[in-house]
């Protein structure tokens, strides 16, 4: 139990344990960058005659990471042929 702890303690921002100790969905990385593009993508609407006049502001990308989108579901198999025959559904839709 102690070397998992050391092990854990050692795992870099990157890491799905990290991301999952933290809340986070994606790497703290991608959220910093998807809010820089948001400021300049206002920046750029602020200079257009659509901001002028306070419409079709674009949508904020950060947002849509922190609350839109799918989540991912994880699935597990037991067996091979349990794989294969989920594979052989999704192929045949």
């Amino acid at each position: 139990m102690k070397q998992a702890a050391i092990l854990a303690a050692g795992l870099g921002e990157r890491s799905r344990c990290y991301q999952a100790l933290n809340g986070l969905k994606l790497p703290l990385e991608t959220y910093l960058l998807a809010d820089a593009v948001d400021a300049l993508n206002l920046l750029v609407w602020f200079q257009s005659e659509d901001g002028q006049k306070n419409q079709n502001r674009p949508e904020s990308v950060f947002e849509t990471l922190v609350s839109g989108g799918k989540e991912k579901t994880i699935t597990g198999f037991a067996s091979k042929e349990e794989f294969e025959a989920w594979a052989k559904e999704i192929r045949n839709g």
